[in-house]
């Protein structure tokens, strides 16, 4: 099994713990939850509510 492949099997809630605060790279998300991307701040919880948010439902420019 590759890296890739352990990512891509992945539970949201693994997945959450893993990635990066959605504020860093969705602009949309960032103006919806009114976050900053501050560090200081536990994102798990606003990062699985965004892996189960559909695509386009931010309608952000995301950076990626």
């Amino acid at each position: 099994m590759t890296n890739a492949d352990r990512i891509r099997s992945m539970s949201d809630e693994e997945l959450a713990v893993m990635l990066l605060c959605p504020a860093e790279y969705d602009e949309g998300f960032n103006k919806t939850q009114k976050c900053s991307g501050e560090m200081s701040r536990n994102c798990r919880e606003c990062t699985l509510q965004w892996l189960k948010k559909g695509q386009n439902e931010f309608r952000g420019n995301s950076k990626l």
